[in-house]
């Protein structure tokens, strides 16, 4: 299922930029409670499936821990007219990833030895994967005013 998701993701996504619709591209990476979803939420206008636009940007929300699934994505999305790929590394310490997981309502949570083991598989964005940019959010503290659920 997920893979046919993708498929479909990646083909609106080719037809997208070969429309000239988005020619900006932006990886988000980081573990589950991150902050990614929170961060595309700010961003989006169109969803479809696991990408988002917002003027001429397109966003794929998912963990991109791989590198080499990264540099698969830039060099399609680039061989398809994407002009500038750029990646958000989401540096948030693990335990505050799984208090907010914790936060989440109970069909959204993962387990906690889930998101350690998936913190051992996440590799850095590097310019190698074919970004143009690389922007570090250091996500660190109280995970509920992180998430802006904090007292005002």
């Amino acid at each position: 299922m997920a893979g046919k998701a993708w498929a479909w993701a990646y083909k609106t996504a080719g037809n997208l930029v070969a429309t000239k619709c988005v020619d900006l591209l932006v990886l988000p990476v980081g573990l589950p409670g991150a902050g990614k979803s929170t961060y595309i939420e700010h961003m989006g206008d169109i969803t479809a499936g696991n990408a988002v636009v917002r003027g001429n940007v397109l966003v794929f929300d998912a963990m991109w821990l791989m590198a080499r699934d990264r540099t698969a994505a830039v060099n399609l999305l680039k061989g398809a007219g994407i002009s500038f790929a750029k990646a958000v590394y989401f540096d948030t310490p693990t335990d505050v990833c799984i208090a907010r997981q914790e936060l989440r309502g109970y069909d959204k949570q993962l387990p906690a030895r889930l998101i350690r083991a998936t913190a051992r598989n996440l590799q850095m964005p590097t310019r190698a994967e074919g970004f143009d940019a690389i922007e570090v959010i250091t996500n660190s503290g109280d995970p509920v005013i992180s998430l802006g659920q904090g007292s005002q």
